[in-house]
């Protein structure tokens, strides 16, 4: 709910692009060491930018569909979906972006699209169709418990590669606020999940492209 309220004022491309983000702007002044911060510091939001233009164009609804499509499907659904189903040797296709049915949805305005309800054309194109609990039933999504996990079983694996004296995060993060984080976490104070996470596979990414192989023994910080 803080999440949710803290962007509430923002215009609309700000607050679209706050949404989307792990981290905060105060989270990574504190999170970056001078060095890289005064460095690789950007005031240029792409995802704000180009929301702003489309938004100016149509309206916030169809911008934030539009981004959507830009950055949310191909760098997150889609990557996902695509190595999951090649790591089992399985074919999967995506019905609902067929560049003739993109286009068709890409053109609708935001009365059409809302309403009558979220989905209103899927439901009224499927009523005939389907049962009428398909369309009643909740959202499902497909999170993982992975803030469960970094309490339990990733425990070790999480603070090995965070806190090791040659990772990448301890040369280029402030430990202090990665250790604030993952304590906060562990005591159920603050929900980090998806923020450690982002920074144990940055650590792991790191480690890939230099070709030195994570071992959690060799881990000297705690």
């Amino acid at each position: 709910m803080k999440r949710g309220l803290a962007p509430l004022f923002l215009p609309a491309a700000q607050r679209y692009s706050h949404y989307l983000r792990l981290m905060d702007d105060s989270i990574l002044r504190r999170l970056l060491q001078p060095s890289i911060r005064d460095y690789f510091w950007l005031e240029w939001d792409r995802i704000a930018t180009h929301f702003g233009i489309i938004a100016n164009q149509r309206g916030a609804v169809e911008a934030a569909l539009a981004v959507d499509r830009l950055y949310y499907l191909p760098d997150d659904l889609l990557t996902k979906v695509d190595r999951c189903s090649m790591q089992f040797a399985l074919e999967v296709r995506s019905p609902f972006l067929d560049h003739e049915l993109v286009g068709f949805s890409a053109g609708l305005t935001q009365s059409q699209l809302l309403a009558g309800g979220g989905k209103r054309l899927l439901r009224e194109a499927f009523a005939p169709d389907l049962p009428r609990q398909v369309f009643q039933r909740p959202k499902m999504g497909f999170a993982i418990p992975i803030g469960d996990w970094f309490r339990t079983d990733l425990r070790d694996l999480l603070r090995d590669a965070l806190f090791a004296d040659d990772s990448f995060t301890a040369r280029t993060l402030e430990r202090d606020v990665i250790a604030e984080m993952v304590e906060d976490h562990e005591q159920h104070r603050r929900d980090h999940s998806q923020r450690l996470y982002a920074l144990l596979m940055l650590e792991l990414w790191h480690r890939s492209m230099q070709s030195t192989p994570f071992a959690p023994a060799q881990a000297t910080a705690r």
